[in-house]
Formats: C-alpha cells, sequence, structure tokens
C-alpha cells in the first residue's frame, strides 16, 4: 500500500511537470546544477535567464532522501548518491539544493522521530539542520561549487489531518527554515527564500506556487531569479 501511494504521487506530480512549458535551449550559456530529491525536478530542464545569461537547470536526484539522511555518522546511499553527484558536475559550478521537506512531513521524519524518542523536536531540528549543512560544506571544500540552499515552501493544508497535526507541519518547516538561514548565513553561503514567496494564512500555502501538494511550480522561478540578481 505504502508503495502504491508514492507511486500514485509521483505519477501525479511527473503528469504535471511534463505538460508545463519548455523554452527552446538556443544560446544557452551554462548549467546550473539542482542537487536534491523530487523537488529538484520542478524547474528539470527550464530555462533562467540571470543577469543577460541564460542557464539551463539540469537536476540530480536522490529519490527519497532526508536531511536527516545526511547526518554525522556510517555512509549511506543517499550520501554516497549525492556525493558522486557533486563530484561529476565540472567544479565551481552553481548549484542549487533542495532537502528537508521530506523532513517535515507528518507521519515521518522530525515530528515521528521527536514522538518515538521523546525528544523536543526544535532540538532534533536544530541538530539535523547543524549536521546537514556541514555534511554539504566538507563536500564542497574539494568541490569549490557556488552553493544556494532552498529552504522549505509553506506547507499545503491538508483537509485529510487535524488542525492540530497541519499546525505541527508548518511548524516544523518553521523551525527548520529558522536554523537552516541562521546556518547557511553563518556559513557565508547562500539562501534562496521559497517560504516568502509560497506562505499565505497561518504558515499555510498560498496556493499560487504549488503543482501539487508538495512540490514547488515552475511560476516560482522568476521570484527566485530576483533573489539571485
Amino acid at each position: 500500500k505504502k508503495n502504491q501511494e508514492f507511486c500514485n504521487a509521483y505519477s501525479n506530480f511527473l503528469s504535471k511537470l511534463v505538460k508545463t512549458e519548455f523554452l527552446k535551449h538556443e544560446d544557452v550559456t551554462d548549467i546550473f546544477y539542482h542537487v536534491g530529491e523530487s523537488h529538484c525536478l520542478s524547474f528539470a530542464h527550464k530555462i533562467l535567464l540571470l543577469n543577460s545569461a541564460k542557464y539551463k537547470i539540469k537536476p540530480l536526484i536522490t529519490l527519497g532522501a532526508k536531511a536527516f539522511h545526511f547526518r554525522e555518522g556510517e555512509p549511506n546511499k543517499y550520501k554516497e548518491i549525492t556525493a558522486k553527484n557533486l563530484k561529476i558536475i565540472p567544479k565551481c559550478s552553481r548549484v542549487f539544493l533542495s532537502f528537508g521537506e521530506i523532513d517535515c512531513r507528518s507521519g515521518e521524519g522530525f515530528i515521528f522521530h521527536s514522538e518515538k524518542y521523546k525528544l523536543p523536536i526544535g532540538e532534533v531540528i536544530a541538530n539535523t539542520v547543524a549536521q546537514y549543512v556541514n555534511w554539504f560544506i566538507e563536500i564542497n571544500s574539494e568541490t569549490k561549487h557556488e552553493i544556494h540552499f532552498f529552504n522549505l515552501p509553506a506547507p499545503v493544508y491538508n483537509k485529510k489531518y487535524s488542525v492540530e497535526l497541519n499546525a505541527r507541519v508548518a511548524s516544523a518547516v518553521s523551525m527548520f527554515n529558522e536554523r537552516l538561514e541562521e546556518k547557511v548565513k553563518n556559513c557565508g553561503y547562500r539562501l534562496v527564500n521559497v517560504f516568502k514567496e509560497t506562505v499565505g494564512e497561518k504558515g499555510f500555502s498560498n496556493g499560487i506556487h504549488h503543482i501539487d501538494d508538495h512540490h514547488l511550480s515552475v511560476s516560482i522561478l522568476k521570484k527566485v531569479t530576483d533573489q539571485l540578481q
């Protein structure tokens, strides 16, 4: 049942993506790589116009990866795939990073972990974000990429869940973003703030820039470009 739900959700996401308009790729100046879980597909092969230059956005996916998977400890497949993706692209490339949204979903990630081990969720999120960012900084000491960390979009309100559970998801997203912004800026990296472009009433999605219940639509790319400028 869980596999079927996953496949149905992915099929819905991909079906919507292939219906979006693709611009011709003439005069593309360079590649802007997007490393992440499924969120890196939102802008796959789209054109980003930046300071009169044209970049094609190339996704490099680590399917199902959470920020939690980049914590300190033993190697795992998520680290291995992501490290390989970062190392095969040319050094000093421009790179978006999108991880963390899965961690904040109900029933898994931060909410589940804090309940199971009786830990304050704020502590779990702070430790995870610190280790997540540190892992990428360590990898980047070799690759020297210009990394832009995406924060998390505001969550879509799920009518299947209680008001309380929806509020817990929104709170987890907010805490993750606060910790990420603090950590990224202190380390001298860049942050792309998609939360401020997607948030509406009471911390939930404004319904403008989501293509489904979790993923961003390409409509937000202009806002991203404005921040990069």
